[in-house]
């Protein structure tokens, strides 16, 4: 373009932008485009430029609507990713409502243990305080019963001597 040689510039636009489109390569076809545009207005060829600026600018709206939609994807995916986080605290939250549950429940179960064996040790205690008392009053009859009877018969005794 630089040394007046359209036609040489538009061959080799017309080449890259075919190699461009073989690639996918959006933006290379309309930087070649762009040149070819510059070659036919150069030339005087306003139909064919009028006609490269259409193309461009559809390539243009690809591109767009393709950069629109990596943006789209892309923005899905961090609230993809936002929503799994949440999801991901919910679960530990309930991971850990379930493991403080758990333990109340083991808490409760050992309180019921713990007082029914303070149950059981004191209905121990009761008894044998009782059977003890029993057993003092038996002794205590026994004791009087003998000292009576020792009594008696020192009486008697006595009474003969």
């Amino acid at each position: 373009m630089k040394e007046q040689s359209f036609e040489l510039a538009l061959e080799e636009a017309r080449t890259g932008t075919i190699d461009a489109r073989k690639n996918r390569d959006l933006r290379g076809q309309l930087s070649f485009l762009s040149l070819q545009l510059s070659a036919f207005v150069s030339l005087g060829e306003f139909k064919k430029a009028l006609d490269i600026q259409s193309v461009m600018q559809q390539l243009r709206e690809v591109l767009l609507d393709s950069e629109n939609k990596s943006a789209i994807e892309g923005l899905q995916a961090e609230i993809e990713l936002v929503r799994q986080s949440r999801t991901l605290e919910k679960l530990e939250e309930s991971k850990q409502l379930a493991l403080a549950q758990a333990e109340r429940e083991n808490l409760q179960t050992t309180l019921f243990w713990s007082i029914s064996l303070a149950a059981l040790l004191l209905t121990f205690l009761v008894w044998s305080r009782y059977k003890q008392r029993q057993q003092t009053i038996i002794l205590r009859r026994e004791v009087r019963q003998q000292t009576l009877n020792l009594q008696e018969k020192n009486q008697e005794t006595g009474k003969s001597l």
